[in-house]
Formats: C-alpha cells, structure tokens, sequence
C-alpha cells in the first residue's frame, strides 16, 4: 500500500518544493555565507545521489554538512540549527536499499528537537514541519515520546544552549526507560522507499532516456544525471519493477508520459522500437552515439540506415563532459523549453512494509 509521501526531502502536496519558510528562515540563518554555499551544494548533490538510488553517497553528502554545521557552532560558540542534515539521514534509513527504521526514527527525532529549539518561544511551529509530520502522520511514532520532547526542551532556562540534540535523545530515553536504537519498534507503522511506480507524473518535466541496457548502462546513468542535474525528472525503464508486464510495451508506455526523449544509439537494441515511436507521440528526440571522432557520422552498429531513413539526425560524442554534456544542454534548452529550473522529483514513494 501506498503512502503520501515521495522520495524527496518535503512533505508537501508538491514533492519538488521544499518549505521556503524552513529552509530560509531556519536550515541556512545561523550559517555564514560560503558555509550557506557549501551546505546547499551539498544538499543538492545529496538530493541528485538519492534520485540515482547512491543511498550510500547521499547519506556521505548529508553527514558533511551536518558536520560542517557542528565546526560552524564550534567557530561562532553559539547553537546552528542542524535539522535539515538530520531529517534527510532520516529518510535515507527509508529507502529499500539501506532500510533501518531505528536509524530513521532517532534521526528524525533529532530534526524534530532542533526544530522545536529553534521556533523558541513557539514550539508548536515545530509541530507543522516536515519530521514532526513524518513521525507523527507516516510512521505513526508513539504520541507520548513527542509531548516528552517538547515537554522537556520547554522546561530548559536555556534550550539555545543545546548544542547536541542527542543529549536531548539520551534523556527522553531513559526517561522512558527506552533504548533509543530501539525506537523503530515505537512506531505503528513500518514504511520504506521502494522501487518507482507510476504516480503524479508531471509530462512536461519528464525526460525518456533509452539505449541499450545491457551494454551500456554506465553510460545511460551518467546521462541521467545530467537530466537530474538540469532540474528534470530522467524515465528510465531500468527504474522501475516490470513485474508480469511485457517490457516493450510497458517501455512504450513510460516514453509515452515524457516531453523528452534521450536516446543513446551506440549499440542497436530495443531503442530503435522507441525511436520510431516518438514520432507517434510527438515526441522530437535527441540521438546520440558514442564515436572515436566528432566528425564520424553513424555508429558502427546495425539498424542505422532505418534512422536515417526517418530523417532522425544523429549526434557523435567521444567525452560525457566535454561532448555529450553540451548536447544534452542543447537539446533540452532550445525554444525555451525548460521555464521553470525547481529541482526534478523521483516517481519513487513511501511504501508500508509487509
């Protein structure tokens, strides 16, 4: 079963915004400007690594700039607000591949203490933002443990002075007489990030990226990283749990819901099917085939003469940098066709464990 949350770091109605009150007000105000730099280029690659499924080097990402949050406190010797590290750390301990709901819980629990410390004198502000509400609404944590959080942040004379949140996480567990690496077991649900499915597609965002899966993965990835990194959403169908569905059809299907098309033509395979489709759907793609030289015209692989003979143009790159980079730019910049440059979402959703 499905629940209402996507693999992002908000818990809105639209997964690609993030709170602006939040994130200005509070996740960047006590950086100072180059460690706000630092701290958001992290959050940004951190962001793209999840959209791969790089759980491991975003969950990297994330605890630099908690720790660059932690050297900042010890440089000013005052309090800097660390929920945003804190929470995203918690959501990666969500996903399938690096599921520990313990993990999860005691990070968002540490979000959910530095966001009540820092609404100050308003300590239910803490209670509308995005850890409170995934613990209390998604994973359904027990009720008395964060009226104890509040209740106890609300009784210090000085909570600024709390530099650590885990000293705040020590004390309500053994004011429960609760072990806090066993805080997923006070949770009544057990949700987990799984593989994507169709849901909230948004066509005008949508970038297909085809090839040949077998052969030339590592270059499909790198393409849609670069999707990634452009503020669009990449559809590949290796994504995603074909289950009993044919996948040519089922391929067909994803081409169908996307603006975009990328198609990387280096080795032949069930691409050229896609290919010829796009006219169908009114789809102009970029193709493009990995060459010893930018002056070659073709790749050296059967099925071209069929492309050429549809009147597709194909693109020669030799370096993903150098070359094919600037083309993917190009391609998806002409006639001012990406208007709105907010960060690209996942089809990825939150899903109860069995």
């Amino acid at each position: 079963m499905c629940v209402a949350l996507r693999a992002n770091t908000d818990m809105s109605s639209n997964p690609n915004r993030v709170r602006v009150v939040r994130r200005v007000l509070v996740d960047f105000a006590d950086l100072d400007e180059q460690e706000a730099k630092e701290s958001g280029e992290l959050l940004r690659q951190a962001q793209i690594d999840r959209s791969m499924r790089r759980i491991d080097r975003a969950i990297e990402n994330y605890q630099k700039d908690l720790e660059l949050r932690y050297r900042s406190q010890r440089r000013q010797e005052m309090r800097v607000h660390k929920g945003a590290p804190y929470y995203n750390l918690g959501i990666c301990h969500l996903y399938e591949e690096r599921l520990d709901h313990n993990k999860a819980v005691c990070n968002l629990i540490l979000a959910y203490v530095e966001d009540i410390i820092s609404a100050k004198r308003y300590p239910d502000t803490a209670e509308s933002l995005d850890a409170a509400r995934l613990l209390r609404q998604v994973l359904q944590f027990d009720p008395r443990l964060m009226k104890a959080t509040r209740t106890l942040i609300g009784g210090l004379e000085n909570p600024q002075g709390v530099m650590d949140p885990n000293e705040i996480l020590a004390k309500i567990a053994e004011a429960e007489h609760t072990d806090r690496d066993q805080m997923g077991q006070l949770c009544k649900a057990k949700p987990y990030i799984k593989k994507k499915v169709m849901a909230n597609i948004n066509w005008p965002k949508r970038v297909f990226i085809g090839g040949n899966y077998s052969s030339n993965m590592a270059m499909l990835l790198k393409m849609k990283e670069l999707v990634l990194e452009r503020g669009l959403t990449p559809v590949v169908a290796d994504d995603y749990d074909l289950g009993e569905q044919k996948a040519r059809g089922f391929c067909l299907m994803l081409l169908h819901t996307c603006k975009f098309a990328v198609f990387d033509v280096t080795e032949a395979g069930g691409q050229f099917f896609e290919i010829e489709r796009t006219r169908d759907y009114d789809i102009e793609p970029l193709l493009v085939f990995n060459a010893d030289s930018l002056e070659r015209k073709q790749p050296m692989t059967s099925g071209i003469s069929m492309l050429h003979g549809l009147g597709f143009d194909l693109k020669p790159y030799r370096d993903p940098e150098t070359d094919l980079e600037p083309l993917i730019d190009d391609y998806l910049t002409k006639s001012s066709r990406i208007n709105d440059r907010n960060p690209g979402s996942s089809d990825a959703s939150l899903t109860k464990a069995p």
